[in-house]
């Protein structure tokens, strides 16, 4: 009984299966596990057709960086296994390391300043989407990033399937920037982990001047990701909404003003208050903060001080297939 308890233990597998790998390898715990292994992989295999739209996002940082991963299972009960909280950890930290060597050694992916669906993103050059090949194909531990989630949908006997990456990282460099780093609905026991993960990124100018205290900087930047998950935004300013976004919106209000029958300079003043309106509520800068509504989150970064700016934001949840 305890080898099959040990052998449980290590592996998560169901219990009839652990006892049969060892009646199997003539109780011998070693090749029993890798018997486990090898009909886990196939089992899983098996499987990878099936819709995965359960998951988590888990969420890695440095001082200068924030890496976030999306890992979709079949079953919200498979999603907070520990295995499968532990392979979501490690997937989004080694996607941090990855991405900082790539960096570093000038070979890393292209910047990204917009964002769409459920991530959302805005900072020039900050922000790295990777695909979920790229992410599968990172090393870990000795192997792939794939392989260890297979290791582990074979476990589970679900279909587990690695959904995408994002970066937020400073422009500047490593130096230069404070993030603060938020996740939702985070998972008992498995920190970083759970449904929604934001996080923003505060720049410090280049380097010079008073950078003020950085306690209080980490402070205001958590509640700034706090803020992004709960809020939604989906630009980090007026600027940086997409012209052809701007247009669209502008197009709807014009066909709204238009019915009140009132004269066109007035239908125009109209539009352009509404227009405002749509700032304030995709905006994350134009946003009324969520911890004290009678400030805009520029209020809050510019009372920060010295040359510290909001550079970057991202929030990602579980999409699923």
């Amino acid at each position: 009984m305890a080898l099959i308890k040990k052998l449980r233990d290590q592996s998560g597998a169901p219990i009839s299966d652990v006892k049969k790998a060892l009646e199997e390898t003539d109780w011998d715990l070693s090749k029993a596990s890798e018997e486990l292994r090898k009909k886990g992989l196939s089992a899983a295999s098996k499987k990878a057709s099936r819709s995965a739209t359960e998951g988590l996002v888990g969420l890695a940082s440095s001082g200068h960086g924030v890496a976030i991963v999306e890992l979709n299972s079949e079953t919200d009960f498979v999603a907070r296994n520990q295995l499968f909280t532990s392979v979501v950890s490690r997937a989004a930290q080694a996607l941090l390391e990855d991405h900082g060597a790539r960096q570093s050694g000038g070979s890393g992916g292209s910047g990204n300043s917009g964002g769409s669906g459920n991530s959302g993103a805005a900072g020039e050059h900050c922000v790295w989407n990777v695909d979920a090949e790229t992410l599968g194909a990172i090393v870990v531990e000795g192997g792939s990033l794939s392989e260890a989630v297979q290791e582990v949908a074979g476990t589970v006997r679900e279909n587990i399937k690695l959904r995408r990456g994002v970066v937020l990282e400073s422009v500047e460099g490593a130096s230069l920037g404070v993030v603060g780093t938020y996740v939702h609905s985070e998972v008992p026991g498995a920190p970083m982990c759970g449904r929604i993960a934001g996080a923003v990124l505060l720049g410090l100018g280049g380097g010079q001047g008073e950078q003020g205290d950085v306690s209080k900087l980490e402070d205001t930047a958590n509640k700034l990701a706090m803020h992004v998950v709960g809020s939604v935004p989906k630009y980090l300013n007026r600027a940086s909404v997409p012209a052809a976004d701007l247009e669209k919106e502008r197009q709807l209000l014009m066909e709204q003003a238009g019915t009140s029958g009132k004269p066109a300079n007035i239908v125009e003043k109209m539009v352009e208050g509404r227009l405002n309106k749509f700032y304030q509520e995709h905006c994350l800068l134009e946003q009324a903060f969520v911890m004290d509504d009678k400030k805009r989150v520029k209020d809050v970064v510019r009372e920060l001080g010295g040359n510290v700016a909001l550079q970057g934001f991202v929030r990602v949840t579980v999409e699923g297939e």
